[in-house]
């Protein structure tokens, strides 16, 4: 038998990864998302039926960074392009200020699409301009990362 050292192979589990996918799409499954190993392994996946193929380490490493480079941000969801959902506490001078009084959506090109109470773990979707800011107010915006980023540097 032909067998190459272990670190020019794939593992048996990526390899049996290769052969699901290919039989889940020779089965027309409707979508089919698989777990990678690497770059190689995830372009490997795709060729043979993959919709899409996931590396957690990289992703947990990319939201890692995120968070390292942004303080303030608690949480984030990249969206197409460069806009995202991100969840930013709201600074201390915003409290007790109504929504429209802080100029969000025309000074800093971001919108709040929900406020999160982090003492009681309750949202308000889709505030209006009379919402009164709380100092345990999380807001869930809406925008250009860089604006998200400027918004957090800023408050």
């Amino acid at each position: 038998p032909w067998v190459l050292p272990q670190s020019q192979t794939m593992s048996f589990v990526g390899y049996a990864w290769v052969l699901i996918a290919l039989h889940l799409r020779e089965l027309k499954a409707k979508r089919i998302v698989v777990k990678a190993s690497s770059g190689e392994h995830a372009r490997i996946l795709e060729k043979v039926g993959a919709d899409e193929a996931i590396i957690p380490e990289k992703q947990m490493a990319s939201r890692l960074s995120h968070s390292l480079a942004h303080p303030n941000l608690i949480d984030h969801i990249p969206l197409t392009g460069d806009y995202m959902v991100a969840e930013v506490s709201a600074p201390d001078r915003f409290a007790n200020k109504k929504l429209k009084e802080l100029r969000l959506r025309s000074e800093h090109e971001i919108q709040v699409i929900a406020v999160k109470d982090s003492r009681r773990g309750t949202y308000q979707f889709a505030p209006g301009g009379e919402y009164t800011v709380r100092t345990s107010d999380t807001f869930v915006i809406l925008g250009r990362e860089a604006n998200i980023a400027k918004f957090e540097e800023t408050g």
